[in-house]
């Protein structure tokens, strides 16, 4: 076990290396794709990343690439779930834990301070973040415990969520707030219905020039089973 972790270390390093030229970009995935538990497609590039998921506070969908920073703070016990094809950004930072009760006369840590005690309970989390599937979650941002961020979300450079985000809605700012939707109400449901991120990994392949099409009601004729 310890000598897989270890070279899907030197796969990552070398990958990373690698990743800032954009001709080397595919080939990079490629060489830095390992075993992450028990989604094999997925691909890490961070040795903190490899850790965290030894670990169980990261799950990593099929396919997905980068990892996110998982910040374990006072009173997080959750984990970062992320699911299938979704793209992390490495400095995205996910809170688990962290947050501070502001319902007590004093909101400092009196007894640990003064030595009354060895636990205040000031900070606790909300439980295990949830990025879904198709999700672009970007350079800077943050993300507290207890969020869920929906199937094909936006989250935009450096916002800070605080709330769950819907499927395919895109989200900026501090605290961060929806400016639109990737696609109508209706294409999003029938979306939904098709979930095509769970589809074997060879049938995304054979259907790739759909997927990366901007023809979405094609794809939603051609597969939606409520038609």
């Amino acid at each position: 076990m310890r000598r897989g972790i270890r070279r899907a270390k030197d796969r990552s390093r070398r990958a990373a290396q690698r990743w800032r030229d954009p001709r080397e970009r595919l080939l990079a995935l490629r060489l830095a794709r390992a075993p992450l538990n028990n989604a094999e497609g997925s691909v890490a590039l961070q040795a903190q990343a490899q850790r965290d998921i030894a670990d169980g506070a990261l799950v990593m969908g099929d396919m997905s690439y980068y990892a996110p920073r998982v910040i374990r703070d006072q009173g997080g016990h959750g984990r970062v779930i992320v699911g299938n094809f979704a793209s992390v950004a490495a400095d995205a930072d996910m809170l688990l834990g962290g947050m501070r009760r502001s319902d007590r006369v004093s909101q400092f840590a009196l007894r640990v301070m003064l030595e009354t005690d060895t636990d205040d309970d000031l900070a606790y989390g909300r439980g295990d973040i949830v990025i879904g599937s198709d999700t672009w979650v970007t350079t800077g941002c943050t993300v507290l415990s207890g969020v869920t961020i929906g199937d094909g979300a936006v989250v935009g450079t450096q916002a800070v969520v605080t709330e769950d985000v819907r499927p395919y809605a895109i989200v900026v700012g501090n605290p961060a707030r929806e400016v639109g939707r990737r696609f109508t109400d209706e294409q999003v449901e029938a979306l939904l219905r098709i979930r095509w991120w769970d589809w074997p990994t060879d049938l995304v392949r054979q259907r790739v020039d759909l997927l990366s099409s901007p023809d979405v009601g094609r794809l939603i004729e051609r597969f939606d089973p409520a038609r």
